[in-house]
């Protein structure tokens, strides 16, 4: 990619994540309003707009770097304003305040090690993996924060996982002391792919957000791989992992026990084994990260644009959904298809703090986005989308980041 588009992209990056981390995605109208510029921009760079041949000045490896600076010194400012303190929820440990000075005086030292990358060079040759090293740190010091948050996806998880091991259906028994919010029921709603990555680490821990931890390592390990192959020369490879481990946000997803770091790391892996040309193994990645988050389904018909459609791939897709998921229909059909396969079709109350168009529309009408509106613009920017995505698997990944953007944004709960 020509260093022009690097850097736009690169700054539609930047001013997404001013649109949300001030406030953890709660809703804010400035929030909002970066958001939705970062999704016209993006949605006009996926569709082909012209960015000039020559833009004076401009060098995204600094700017990458200047990002990846402003993120970790970001985390260290907002650290105390954002939710992991939040009462009633965190169940904070014994050593919590000791825990949390460590956890910033940690974060400085990051800090430090990132302004070294603004140098043409540096004394320290293992940045890269003592940044990597720090970012595990702090991942497991945010569990040892707070061991047994109250939180819907954390006790949904582990209690699911935990009746599997006892030989109960999760599908088919409530779990108890369950907090439930507006996009939660009281069944485990997931599908059987969140059972099956996060059972190792309750059964050896006892906590579901390892799987989160583990995730993001790989993520970052197999991004380096991929931009070092794919790049030529510099720091680049290092700056964009350690920009995605130290987002802001970040270490606040790992402490809320959602699943997005497992459907990112399965994703990034199907984009490895693509790029090796090993598409079998790749889209039995993708058929996982799909069962773990099922917007990807929309990224589907994208994917058959850049690959031939062949039996064999069509098989590579279908085969972990059939080994994962009939013995749960099996077990009980009536209460896996109604907890787990129906749960996003069933109603759910909007969520009115959510960082949406929604909740924008509430705040001025006090009235719900009618869904055929979203529906049409939905599909509006999906065809376009469809039509100008070129056969490249860059493409492709800009084309599946428009998408599952709008969808989020654009929706009811995000």
């Amino acid at each position: 990619m020509k260093p022009e588009k690097t850097f736009i992209l690169l700054l539609i990056y930047f001013v997404i994540l001013n649109g949300y981390i001030y406030s953890t995605g709660t809703y804010f109208l400035n929030g909002f309003l970066l958001l939705i510029t970062g999704l016209i921009s993006l949605f006009l760079f996926s569709s082909g707009i012209k960015i000039p041949g020559k833009i004076i000045g401009v060098n995204p490896d600094l700017f990458a770097k200047i990002i990846l600076v402003l993120s970790i010194g970001l985390t260290i400012i907002l650290l105390d304003t954002t939710t992991i303190l939040e009462p009633g929820l965190t169940r904070l440990s014994y050593f919590f305040f000791v825990f949390l000075n460590i956890f910033k005086f940690v974060l400085f030292i990051a800090l430090i090690l990132s302004l070294t990358y603004l140098g043409e060079k540096s004394r320290i040759k293992s940045r890269f993996k003592y940044l990597l090293l720090i970012s595990l740190f702090l991942s497991i010091a945010i569990i040892l924060m707070s061991p047994n948050p109250y939180i819907d996806t954390f006790v949904g998880i582990k209690e699911g996982v935990l009746m599997l091991f006892r030989g109960i259906n999760p599908y088919a028994n409530k779990i108890d002391n369950i907090p439930l919010s507006p996009s939660y029921s009281s069944y485990f709603s997931y599908w059987p792919s969140v059972l099956l990555f996060n059972a190792p680490f309750v059964f050896l821990s006892g906590d579901p957000r390892f799987t989160s931890i583990v995730a993001n390592m790989i993520t970052a390990i197999v991004m380096h791989k991929i931009l070092k192959k794919n790049s030529s020369g510099g720091s680049f490879s290092e700056i964009l992992p350690l920009i995605y481990l130290f987002n802001p946000v970040s270490f606040l997803i790992i402490w809320k026990s959602w699943i997005d770091p497992l459907a990112i790391c399965l994703f990034t892996l199907f984009v490895y084994f693509l790029l090796s040309n090993r598409r079998f193994i790749s889209l039995i990645f993708l058929a996982l990260a799909t069962m773990t988050r099922q917007n990807l389904f929309l990224v589907w018909p994208l994917v058959w644009k850049f690959l031939p459609f062949k039996k064999r791939n069509i098989i590579s897709l279908i085969l972990p959904f059939l080994i994962l998921m009939l013995p749960f229909y099996f077990w009980n059909p009536a209460d896996f298809i109604n907890n787990g396969i129906l749960r996003y079709a069933a109603h759910f109350a909007p969520r009115y703090d959510s960082l949406s168009l929604n909740t924008f529309v509430h705040s001025f009408s006090s009235q719900d986005l009618d869904k055929r509106v979203y529906f049409g613009i939905l599909s509006l920017i999906y065809g376009i989308v469809f039509v100008k995505m070129k056969r490249s698997l860059t493409g492709l990944i800009l084309s599946s980041t428009v998408i599952l953007f709008a969808v989020f944004l654009l929706g009811y709960f995000a």
